[in-house]
């Protein structure tokens, strides 16, 4: 018989950005829900602090029923870093935690476990993500807005038509159950930082809804390297790729989004350091690929007024 509190995992990534290490943890310790496991991965660091640590192990409260602490000695990059971490929980369900973002409030996992309880159909899940300073003392925006919730509930074509423009979904707070990974495997290993928008675009290809969770479930720290306003190369060199991949090749079922759909392409390559020649001759080779493909669409939209 199912347990009536199912181990829920916590996975908290870390690299570099350790001196916010404590906040995270005390924001788990601080859940109502009483069967949590923690998981922190540590994907090389310079420096990893090791009795800050240890003094927050001794301090755990009782609902915290493991804890383990996993240190790669070379840097692995977001994904497998999250990968890893995933095969090293035990939870029926879990969910990343970057060292610098906080469980919103102590009843956050309470009620993600609520919500999947009451909806067997869905596996993974967001809510809603409170978007703070890098000092989290200024509230500045809270995301998603009215209109993407939207889209995410219709799910399917509609929400993959949406992602195609842009990723709306936040990783920062996405639970999912364990058996997830059963139907979709673990995260995509193509990519090194972008963990969430290629899963988001495949789930919704698929025909997997993503559920939403009515309520806040992060408060997100401006100042990695996804923040939104001004993306860097690391995360835009993955995103170049993700186009080429996971969009450009779907956009012909939406004929509206085109266009800014490329336009968006072309943004994330203005942001890469184009001495990344590989990266660089893979954008030409998209480029003169979907070139192809326009002119062969207008050919044929064409060729009726031409008789």
């Amino acid at each position: 018989m199912p347990s009536s509190t199912p181990l829920f995992s916590i996975l908290i990534l870390t690299y570099n950005n350790l001196q916010y290490l404590e906040g995270a943890l005390e924001s788990v310790y601080n859940q109502d829900y009483p069967n949590i496991e923690v998981i922190v991965s540590d994907d090389a660091s310079k420096s990893f602090p090791d009795a800050v640590y240890k003094t927050m192990v001794d301090k755990r409260p009782s609902t915290i029923k493991s804890m383990k602490l996993i240190r790669h000695p070379v840097n692995l990059g977001m994904v497998r870093n999250l990968n890893n971490a995933i095969k090293e929980s035990s939870g029926d369900y879990f969910m990343p935690l970057a060292v610098d973002d906080l469980l919103y409030d102590g009843s956050v996992l309470s009620k993600i476990v609520t919500y999947f309880k009451a909806n067997d159909e869905i596996s993974i899940a967001s809510g809603y993500v409170e978007v703070f300073s890098e000092d989290m003392t200024k509230s500045i925006q809270v995301n998603p807005k009215p209109e993407d919730i939207e889209y995410l509930r219709a799910g399917g074509d509609k929400l993959f038509q949406r992602l195609c423009n842009k990723c709306f979904i936040s990783g920062a707070a996405c639970p999912s159950r364990r058996s997830l990974l059963d139907k979709v495997g673990y995260y995509d290993e193509r990519y090194r930082n972008a963990e969430d928008y290629p899963r988001f675009l495949s789930l919704s290809r698929m025909g997997i809804p993503i559920g939403f969770i009515d309520t806040k479930l992060i408060k997100y720290r401006l100042g990695g390297i996804s923040t939104t306003s001004r993306p860097g190369p690391a995360i835009c060199q993955d995103l170049v790729v993700m186009f080429g991949q996971d969009v450009l090749p779907y956009l012909h079922r939406f004929d509206r989004n085109k266009v800014y759909a490329y336009q968006r392409f072309f943004y994330y390559i203005s942001h890469l350091n184009l001495n990344e020649k590989k990266i660089f001759g893979y954008f030409i080779n998209i480029t003169l690929w979907y070139s192809f493909r326009l002119l062969n669409r207008l050919i044929w939209t064409l060729r009726p007024r031409i008789k």
